[in-house]
């Protein structure tokens, strides 16, 4: 995935199948102990940090998308006069 920094992601297209919010957190901190173990060639380092940049953009967009409909009950909720 190509996805240039600030661009909008769509957590549905990207997302694999069956993976929650914290599947793809757990996925992303394993990333970064691989890279600061320092184990790993310059290849492995690289798909290492897509897989980690991957994770963070979907989670990221997750985070965003469940911000959005937080907001979206408290203004239908202010809407009700409560």
């Amino acid at each position: 995935m190509n996805v240039a920094a600030g661009e909008q992601v769509d957590v549905r297209e990207e997302k694999p199948a069956g993976c929650s919010f914290e599947d793809l957190l757990t996925r992303l901190e394993g990333a970064v102990q691989q890279l600061e173990s320092g184990g790993l060639n310059l290849d492995q380092a690289l798909r290492t940090v897509e897989e980690g940049m991957r994770c963070y953009r979907l989670c990221r967009a997750m985070l965003n998308e469940a911000e959005g409909r937080v907001a979206e009950l408290f203004t239908v909720g202010e809407g009700d006069g409560g």
